[in-house]
């Protein structure tokens, strides 16, 4: 597996396996997605032992492909705190849009999709607002049952906040990999998620760093993890 990643990096071989092989966007996002695709994928049924304590996750969503048939990343996100990764999860899977900015977003679409009464999506806008057990179940079906995620154990934080954001910048200006058309972050107010197609705002319009260094970082990482080495 890890000499297949080298090769489809340097541009030998045929890639990781013909599913993940990056052919509709041969640059960085296609890579991107290559060597994520050797992470182990899991749903909403995670178990804390399984999830790296620091680190970054990359979301998937039932329905949305890349050209070639392979699912595209559709989040990027990480923790502040050290030992925050498992928890950052379950609050995206079970918590509620006061501790998950993600729940807010899908939140909003979903409301927006199912052509909610106004006072009930400007109460949900609130992201301090009150508490809306309805919504928040609506929330937790979707992510439930659209969601799937992998992980990368990423100690350190400065080199996890820089990796997440040099990755949304990639695929959020990958024009290959557009969202399909009944995608739901097209119903989302903000649009910087309608046009990027992913479920993140922040490190969407720019980034300023080192492309090439941290390409090769990221996939270092992932061979790091598959040997079961820490990332250090």
């Amino acid at each position: 597996m890890l000499d297949k990643i080298r090769r489809y990096l340097s541009g030998k071989g045929d890639g990781i396996n013909a599913d993940a092989a990056g052919s509709c966007c041969p640059g960085p996002c296609g890579e991107i997605h290559s060597l994520a695709a050797s992470l182990p994928r899991y749903d909403w049924s995670f178990k804390r032992k399984d999830i790296p304590a620091n680190g970054i996750y990359l979301f998937y969503e039932k329905g949305e492909n890349r050209s070639d048939g392979t699912q595209r990343i559709v989040r990027v996100g990480t923790h502040a705190a050290d030992g925050r990764l498992p928890g950052r999860l379950i609050h995206h899977y079970r918590g509620n849009r006061y501790s998950s900015v993600f729940r807010w977003h899908l939140g909003r679409a979903l409301l927006r999709l199912q052509n909610a009464p106004r006072q009930v999506i400007e109460t949900w806008e609130i992201k301090n607002g009150p508490k809306m057990p309805e919504v928040e179940d609506l929330v937790s079906r979707y992510m439930s049952s659209s969601f799937q995620f992998s992980c990368l154990a990423v100690p350190d934080k400065d080199e996890r906040l820089k990796l997440e954001a040099w990755l949304i910048f990639i695929l959020s200006t990958c024009s290959s990999c557009s969202p399909s058309a009944h995608w739901l972050g097209l119903w989302s107010p903000e649009a910087l998620i309608r046009n990027s197609g992913l479920w993140n705002v922040d490190h969407v319009p720019a980034f300023v760093g080192q492309g090439t260094k941290l390409r090769d970082r990221f996939e270092e990482l992932i061979e790091r993890q598959l040997k079961g080495v820490d990332g250090r």
